[in-house]
């Protein structure tokens, strides 16, 4: 395993990084300023032109290769389609409304998030997870911890989501591992 500059954990042999480093990871995560929450944008992002050559390339999306994303986010993702219960854009700060104005400014649905995957993937199986606030009632009146746009993703393609706040990451992971497990099954059987 490695970490690039990016923050995004590589692992060329198929395997998740071990929990205990994940957690390290997600403890000593340095805080990058107001920038916002962009999974969803950034996923799109990496599944589109040279961006998806280029992961191609470095031996991602290969054409035997099932596919699991695993978002991990403390906050809502400020690209979210958000439902008439957030009541607007939950928590967003002036440079993440500015941001969202430039890049998504009639958001990113979970919709669009599948069906790019699906699209890279097919025929072979993927399966979506998190690691976000999962309990808008933990949320403490700060909807913008709560995991919009990424729980969007996890209920409309059956994935699996483990509270952040989890003092046990991994049984959470194993959870995830074990549905990419019973999913590549189902097509391997």
């Amino acid at each position: 395993m490695k970490r690039s500059t990016n923050g995004i954990i590589v692992s060329h042999a198929g395997t998740l990084p071990r929990p205990e480093d994940l957690r390290q990871m997600m403890l000593n995560a340095q805080d990058a300023g107001e920038e916002g929450e962009m999974g969803l944008y950034s996923l799109l992002q990496g599944l589109s032109g040279d961006k998806l050559a280029e992961s191609k390339a470095k031996g991602f999306f290969r054409s035997n290769a099932a596919l699991a994303v695993v978002f991990i986010s403390d906050e809502n993702d400020i690209c979210a389609v958000y439902p008439a219960s957030a009541g607007g854009q939950p928590g967003l700060s002036a440079s993440e409304s500015a941001i969202r104005a430039r890049d998504c400014a009639s958001g990113i649905s979970a919709q669009q998030v599948i069906d790019a995957v699906a699209q890279v993937q097919d025929p072979r199986p993927f399966v979506f997870g998190a690691i976000v606030n999962n309990d808008r009632r933990r949320s403490h009146d700060r909807d913008e911890s709560f995991g919009w746009g990424y729980l969007d993703v996890i209920t409309q393609s059956q994935g699996l989501s483990v509270d952040i706040r989890s003092s046990d990451y991994e049984e959470g992971l194993a959870r995830i591992g074990s549905l990419v497990t019973r999913n590549l099954d189902l097509v391997m059987t």
